[in-house]
């Protein structure tokens, strides 16, 4: 009924009609137990709450709209963080569309807010759930599992970019990169010949300097971590 009426141009700039409309959207979204970050009654429901935002609303309207915002936010933030710990090669940029429709609707209702240290976060995240991966033994084949470590060395390099003081990051980075070396030492074995021994044995140490340098940082930054001494 209202869908055609919203159209009209004397409706266009209505916000209680736009208000209305989001509400709409955000219960069939409830009923419908749809999910992904292109789930159409939430987007729906977002884009017409913030159109009513945009054209004006009472106190009464705008207190429920920031409300009924804040509810479609936290639902995709909850199902980013469910895919990350449920965590399945090739879920990454769901995951990331997921966190940007909840970052727009933060900012929605609050453009000056810093969205710099959740994201961070996020990648924090996904770079244990690769390095997770890495150690679950789930039958990749060694060109998936180089990828998905060169993934959750990225992952890690753009939380620390974000926030490069953070412990948990680069302790985390120096643990993934001395596992990836170890992995490496493991496919040593009888019938290597000295050629690739000597080419595995470069690759391992060049994966263990690297790693010593965030473990040195983590160190720095909580030198009483027993976890860290023992990692250095």
């Amino acid at each position: 009924v209202l869908a055609p009426v919203i159209a009209t141009p004397a409706y266009q700039t209505n916000g209680h009609a736009w208000f209305v409309m989001g509400f709409i959207h955000k219960e069939l979204h409830k009923q419908s137990g749809e999910y992904g970050a292109d789930a159409p009654e939430r987007v729906s429901a977002a884009t017409c709450l913030q159109r009513a935002m945009q054209m004006g609303m009472n106190a009464s309207d705008r207190e429920m709209a920031n409300e009924a915002m804040d509810f479609l936010a936290r639902s995709y933030f909850r199902e980013a963080i469910g895919m990350v710990e449920g965590f399945t090669w090739g879920a990454t940029d769901e995951i990331l569309a997921l966190f940007g429709r909840y970052e727009a609707i933060q900012l929605a209702l609050d453009p000056g807010k810093n969205m710099l240290a959740q994201r961070s976060d996020l990648n924090r995240y996904l770079g244990q759930a690769h390095a997770l991966l890495l150690d679950s033994d789930s039958g990749q084949n060694p060109d998936e599992l180089q990828a998905i470590f060169e993934a959750a060395i990225g992952h890690y390099e753009e939380a620390l970019r974000s926030n490069p003081e953070d412990y948990a990051t680069q302790y985390n980075l120096a643990i993934t990169l001395y596992n990836q070396g170890v992995r490496k030492l493991k496919t040593i074995g009888h019938e290597t010949s000295m050629f690739e021994l000597m080419e595995v044995q470069d690759v391992c140490i060049q994966l263990f300097e690297q790693a010593l340098v965030p473990m040195q940082n983590a160190h720095r930054k909580q030198p009483e971590r027993l976890e860290t001494l023992k990692g250095l």
